[in-house]
């Protein structure tokens, strides 16, 4: 609500990633022991993500300090985060916890079809 007011619209973070839930074959294919967390199973080339060192079998277990268990918190997550402003991502790679600063982009609205008065 914020955001409305001060800019007109609602501005949401995008990094660039296809997340999966952390099922226990993705878990066994990626080498991993964690139970909670995202699967990243895509990074789009040249995007938030990618130039921040976040690669396929990486999990993300936490965003900005908070906890992500789901993709959907995961999203909300994102989406929370202002875009240009960097970001801590703690990421499990096989048994290693990284941290990493991302810097979200802002994410693009979805194309809409012009509408025609009716007549």
């Amino acid at each position: 609500m914020e955001a409305i007011v001060r800019e007109g619209r609602v501005t949401r973070g995008w990094i660039g990633v296809e997340p999966q839930e952390l099922t226990p074959e993705l878990a066994a294919y990626f080498d991993t022991e964690l139970r909670d967390g995202v699967m990243i199973t895509g990074v789009l080339q040249n995007g938030p993500a990618a130039r921040a060192g976040i690669r396929p079998g990486d999990v993300i277990v936490a965003v900005a300090g908070q906890p992500v268990r789901n993709v959907a918190a995961l999203l909300a997550a994102v989406a929370a985060l202002p875009p240009g402003q960097p970001a801590h991502f703690e990421v499990v790679r096989r048994q290693s916890r990284q941290e990493l600063e991302v810097v979200p982009a802002q994410r693009k609205l979805a194309a809409t079809q012009p509408t025609t008065p009716d007549r």
